[in-house]
């Protein structure tokens, strides 16, 4: 599998919607980390025009860590919000994982083996 491009929705300048549009031709996306960084609204427009655009024609992940209850915060719009989860559950197979994040325990593992050295 190779990576064809990237686009951080939350970090670019002012971009076309044709540009983030462009990501729509690929048969699968990968939105790794959603919410991870916060979106001002000009991103979160973006991003629902994305994820409205590729709705039932191409296949689309999301990673999160954030529950469904908490998108207001990447979207900061509660009409905008419905609609992004909507789409994206709508056909989804959902994954949950409760488990801890290995980052975080091979963090917590180091931090334990230094103090005890």
């Amino acid at each position: 599998m190779k990576t064809l491009g990237t686009f951080d929705f939350a970090r670019q300048p002012a971009v076309s919607r044709d540009g983030v549009l462009k990501f729509a031709r690929f048969d699968l996306v990968i939105i790794d980390e959603l919410g991870y960084v916060p979106f001002d609204r000009e991103g979160a427009n973006l991003l629902f025009s994305f994820i409205a655009k590729v709705y039932e024609h191409r296949s689309l992940i999301v990673t999160t860590s954030l529950p469904f209850a908490r998108w207001s915060e990447v979207f900061q719009d509660a009409t905008a919000e419905a609609a992004v989860i909507d789409r994206v559950v709508h056909h989804a197979t959902i994954l949950q994982t409760e488990e801890k994040s290995y980052r975080l325990q091979a963090a917590q593992d180091a931090q334990a083996s230094a103090t005890s050295s």
